[in-house]
């Protein structure tokens, strides 16, 4: 083991980790110009439901000022895109990252209080908080240009070293408590046959994002498919500790994860592209070649890189067995809590009678999925009118601007159960 610890200390290079400040600046730059900020000005307090830091920047006056001006909040969506245009570059690259990362968080945890807790993105901006206190502009950046420092030095090349290697241990603690939450919180269940379709179908039945639908293709499958299906995945998961250690496994193991993050794609219509391309830090590539040195230590040894890395970690560890998410960390339990059928699911309903199964609009897809599966929930299986009525209202505002004919459309709630048969739970115009 600690000749793989030293293989891998050996692949962390100044090229690579800029390798990896371009990767996660141009998937966030990429991200967030799809999200539909100004809609957020159109909800009600009391939707709101703030996680983590959000709870305590919900006191502050700043949090009622951003949602109740949309200007403020498209400004705000533009200074963070130009921000993350500058670290893509390494331009002003430390500047460029700490308002990266603030902003970020700031958007990101405001989309989840109004809607649910989801992970895109959210890898990504951890990973800038470690990219901060890194050397990561010391080369393949405008700064390098503009002010060239000294690559060769040792010292920057130990940093290096370390820093990519926190960036890998995070990023594999993400995809270990997946597994382990799969493990702590459906246990058995997750093997069961019944309990795989309904998760598969969660969001292949809800196609507003993106309307493969491949889901339901594969619902009907024999039960030996799910559960050698779930023993794949699960094995995959518990095995990210090897991408620390092993070559071979930094070589076998992102392939099987984009193969994964792909097959989610196309069956349950959710796009982690960032996941996808994150992939690449850990490949090997004839550009980023590794170092010939050994790493021998360094004194003083980079404490605040080390300390962040340690603190999404062992936070998100810490999360994970007691199942809990606390904004930005999270314990990555998809699909973690034991289930079955009926399914509960929502359908939007055209003035013709026909399911809308996709939105032709990118910006705010994502969002306007997520909003019609908690509408499902809130004016149908509680239900609450006040939230009903907001809900209603926003999807309503969103299905206008989206690019589809106009007309009068419906929020059906539907019961799916494991014949393949629907039972109507209720139906209300939008």
């Amino acid at each position: 083991m600690r000749a793989g610890f030293q293989q891998a200390l050996r692949a962390g290079t100044l090229k690579r980790l800029a390798f990896i400040r371009i990767l996660v600046g141009g998937c966030l730059m990429l991200g967030l110009p799809l999200e539909d900020l100004q809609i957020l000005t159109e909800f009600s307090a009391e939707i709101r439901r703030p996680s983590g830091l959000m709870k305590a920047f919900a006191f502050t006056p700043l949090h009622d000022f951003l949602l109740s001006s949309p200007n403020a909040l498209l400004v705000g969506q533009m200074i963070c895109f130009l921000s993350l245009v500058a670290v893509t570059l390494g331009f002003k690259t430390r500047s460029a990252i700490g308002l990266s990362l603030l902003l970020q968080i700031l958007i990101g945890g405001l989309l989840r209080e109004h809607s649910i807790f989801y992970h895109s993105e959210q890898l990504p901006i951890l990973l800038l908080a470690i990219l901060f206190f890194t050397p990561c502009a010391a080369v393949w950046s405008l700064d390098a240009r503009r002010q060239p420092i000294l690559p060769s030095s040792e010292g920057l090349r130990d940093q290096a070293s370390i820093a990519v290697f926190l960036i890998w241990a995070s990023l594999a603690t993400a995809y270990w408590s997946g597994g382990l939450s799969k493990v702590i919180g459906a246990g058995w269940n997750w093997f069961d046959a019944d309990g795989l379709r309904v998760r598969l179908l969660v969001c292949g039945l809800d196609p507003i994002e993106y309307g493969f639908g491949g889901a339901i293709q594969l619902a009907a499958q024999p039960d030996w498919v799910f559960v050698v299906l779930a023993t794949v995945v699960l094995l995959m998961e518990l095995a990210a500790p090897l991408l620390l250690v092993s070559r071979r496994a930094r070589l076998l193991l992102p392939l099987g994860y984009v193969t994964f993050h792909i097959a989610v794609f196309v069956l349950q219509n959710i796009l982690f592209l960032e996941l996808i391309i994150l992939q690449l830090i850990f490949m090997a590539w004839p550009r980023l070649p590794d170092r010939k040195t050994v790493f021998g230590g360094m004194n003083p040894w980079p404490l605040p890189m080390t300390f962040v890395s340690l603190g999404i970690v062992l936070g998100t560890l810490a999360l994970t067995v007691v199942q809990r998410d606390f904004y930005p960390l999270s314990a990555y339990k998809m699909y973690a809590k034991p289930v079955g059928f009926p399914l509960r699911h929502s359908q939007i309903i055209d003035s013709e009678g026909e399911v809308v199964q996709r939105i032709p609009r990118l910006r705010g897809r994502k969002q306007l999925g997520l909003y019609v599966a908690r509408a499902g929930k809130e004016c149908v299986a509680l239900p609450r009118p006040g939230p009903c009525a907001v809900m209603r209202h926003v999807i309503k505002k969103q299905l206008k601007k989206s690019g589809l004919p106009e007309g009068d459309y419906r929020l059906r709630v539907l019961s799916r159960r494991k014949d393949g048969s629907d039972a109507l739970l209720g139906e209300m115009p939008l």
